[in-house]
């Protein structure tokens, strides 16, 4: 069981590091905003009437470049001091063939950004696309970040594939009903094309995960079949690997058919074409879908420790439930439009605490009734 353990933490790295740091696309060098430096103020840029200034870059003392690492850049500011305004710079993009794909990049910071009322009421850069009705598609994916609070300069990027029936794109930087400061630069939009190296490195991948979940699957199987509680357990983590294994689009409809959002504009889909497994320790924002994570975790925790988890101890069953947990959410790399994440590690092991705590706490009020 430890080999196995230390193959699949092995191929877990492994993946992360293929998807992280694999070129998966091929970018252009043809770049379709028109002045996205902001160099020539708002040429081609339609601003909003107020809210919106340009930040000229920082003259550079060619005096002293000792500490000189890359030349400052100019950058637009959103500037809004209460929920009232509705602020935003946008630049309509020419015509794109639906089915292609495009690599939107920006630098983006925040200072005192407090949401509004409803999800879109935040500081965002989205790249949405119009009909031929002249109608926002706002149901097909368009978001490149969201941000609230106050931030420093962090860079963005994603890969989106046009939609079909699309006549016109917008790029548009937002400040609606929200207030504080957003600031952007060093904007890019530039037409990309999968990497056929990627692809077929891909294909390796896959066949390596299938192998490895043959390799541990069928045992516990066979287990499954001739014990009860076992059983069970699978039939959770099966549970769990449907959901995981679930395209984006298909996971939002399923979760939008069961539990509504109290906000028909929530309901949009945020899909990315390029996979990334975010490295980051923050905690993502809590939905319905982190609490779905959240409790299918604590069950399994609960059904492996309070039945045993083949003949296994307790601590030996919190580290594979653990385990698990990690490798599922490394998967989601294969899925089209999931974006898996190291918070979404930690949402699924605090379950798997909570779920083994309340486990052991229903034992000990068992033992002394």
């Amino acid at each position: 069981m430890t080999f196995k353990c230390t193959s699949i933490v092995f191929v877990c790295i492994a993946t992360i590091c293929f998807f992280n740091y694999f070129p998966q696309f091929i970018y252009s060098d043809k770049e379709i905003l028109i002045n996205s430096s902001f160099n020539d103020g708002f040429s081609k840029w339609i601003p909003s009437k107020t809210g919106v200034e340009i930040h000229p870059a920082a003259k550079i003392d060619t005096t002293n470049l000792s500490n000189f690492v890359s030349p400052p850049e100019t950058s637009v500011i959103l500037s809004a001091p209460n929920f009232e305004r509705a602020i935003s710079l946008g630049q309509f993009i020419p015509p794109v063939t639906a089915g292609s794909l495009l690599h939107l990049s920006a630098y983006t910071k925040t200072i005192g950004i407090t949401d509004g009322l409803r999800p879109w009421e935040t500081a965002r850069v989205i790249l949405v696309g119009y009909d031929q009705f002249n109608k926002a598609m706002y149901n097909h994916p368009h978001l490149l970040v969201a941000q609230k609070g106050s931030s420093d300069w962090a860079y963005h990027e994603r890969v989106f594939r046009i939609a079909e029936n699309t006549a016109k794109l917008q790029l548009i930087i937002q400040l609606i009903h929200a207030k504080g400061q957003f600031f952007v630069k060093t904007l890019s939009l530039r037409p990309a094309t999968p990497n056929p190296e990627f692809g077929r490195y891909r294909s390796w991948f896959i066949a390596i995960w299938t192998f490895l979940g043959l390799w541990v699957g069928l045992p516990l199987v066979h287990k499954a079949a001739t014990r009860r509680p076992h059983a069970l357990i699978l039939l959770i983590a099966l549970g769990i690997l449907a959901g995981v294994l679930m395209p984006n689009s298909l996971k939002e409809y399923i979760g939008e058919s069961i539990l509504p959002s109290a906000d028909a504009g929530a309901y949009i889909i945020h899909s990315d074409e390029l996979s990334v497994f975010r490295l980051t320790f923050s905690i993502p924002e809590l939905d319905k879908y982190k609490y779905g994570h959240f409790i299918m975790f604590g069950l399994l925790a609960a059904t492996a420790s309070n039945r045993g988890w083949f003949n296994l101890s307790t601590f030996k069953a919190l580290v594979l439930t653990t385990l698990f947990a990690f490798a599922t959410e490394v998967l989601q790399l294969f899925i089209p439009g999931r974006g898996p994440q190291l918070g979404d590690v930690l949402i699924d092991t605090a379950g798997i605490f909570t779920g083994w705590a309340l486990s052991g706490f229903y034992r000990s009020s068992s033992i002394n009734c």
